[in-house]
């Protein structure tokens, strides 16, 4: 209602000069004050709201059971021994198969170098029934099992290869979901294990024990991840579950949905997708990382996805290269 008092002739001048001044003012204050919530929109900023739910049921884990030595049995020592034979090795233990790189590695790490050698060999060079009589069976591995107090049956379990372990076996795979409501020992899954080895392969033993995958079934399995249990020992695993959720794209870089393929405009989110698993940023790290060595090695990790059809490293050569892209 400014502007008609700044235009009737009636008014002094200095009456119709303050409403032209409250005017100007007003309108400025105004203007800047709309920009200023504009400009706050077009930031998409978010605020953490964090709260505490508690669920009266929640999904079980899948838990992954693995020996910490892939060679376990006389069958894996012969293979071993007939890779000693043709490199022409008498103490495996103490000798390295990496060339040129052995100056680089002190004993402790030549050691697990050549017994990790010996298990990409073993990987990418024998078939599945040879790969399985290297290590125990479900059977030798878990002598007892029960979860809520109930015998577990050959349907919980689903056996997997691993590179780094060998035989594995999955409790819980996702193919029946198992829900658990009260927590505590007698309602969690109790297991007894051997995880002995064959008295001939002492010598390419790091150590006694099992390992253990917590993960969800849809997870690519990391042999960075997971716990090792000593031989010997009575273990309790005591888990706290936390689920975070973020509001996707413009808040933020995040995807809304990352579980289709043509959700996201990447390769190697693509082959994540492909390969049946779930998508993880710490995955698609890791093949990053497989990009540079196919570009770099000529070759990919075994202990990765594989990429574009790209052959596994396995010749000292190869495997020397990877230790470089590692450095």
């Amino acid at each position: 209602h400014g502007i008609p008092f700044i235009f009737q002739k009636e008014r002094s001048l200095p009456s119709r000069l303050f409403w032209t001044v409250c005017l100007i003012v007003s309108t400025g204050a105004c203007a800047f004050l709309v920009l200023k919530a504009i400009n706050s929109y077009l930031e998409y900023d978010a605020y953490d709201k964090m709260r505490v739910v508690y669920e009266s049921q929640i999904e079980f884990p899948a838990i992954s059971i693995c020996n910490i030595n892939q060679f376990a049995t006389n069958d894996s020592s012969l293979y071993i021994q007939k890779i000693r034979e043709n490199n022409y090795v008498t103490d495996f233990v103490g000798s390295t198969s990496f060339g040129q790189y052995s100056s680089q590695l002190s004993r402790a790490v030549a050691n697990y170098a050549n017994v990790r050698f010996l298990g990409i060999l073993n990987s990418a060079s024998t078939n599945e029934t040879t790969r399985k009589s290297f290590g125990a069976t479900k059977n030798q591995t878990i002598l007892s099992c029960s979860y809520q107090l109930t015998e577990c049956t050959e349907a919980n379990f689903t056996w997997f290869y691993d590179s780094h372990y060998g035989n594995c076996y999955k409790f819980n795979a996702g193919h029946n979901t198992i829900t658990y409501s009260k927590p505590g020992r007698e309602d969690s899954l109790l297991l007894l294990l051997y995880v002995g080895i064959d008295d001939t392969l002492n010598s390419v033993a790091t150590s006694l024990g099992a390992h253990l995958f917590i993960h969800n079934s849809s997870n690519i399995l990391n042999f960075n991840e997971g716990i090792n249990v000593a031989a010997g020992t009575d273990t309790n695993v005591i888990l706290a579950k936390m689920v975070q959720t973020y509001l996707p794209y413009p808040y933020n870089d995040c995807r809304e949905d990352l579980n289709t393929i043509g959700s996201y405009d990447s390769i190697l989110v693509k082959e994540i997708l492909l390969s049946n698993h779930s998508y993880r940023q710490r995955d698609c790290r890791l093949l990053c990382f497989q990009l540079e060595l196919i570009q770099t090695c000529k070759c990919y990790d075994i202990s990765f996805l594989q990429l574009f059809n790209a052959p596994p490293c396995t010749s000292s050569v190869q495997l020397g290269c990877v230790i470089g892209t590692y450095a």
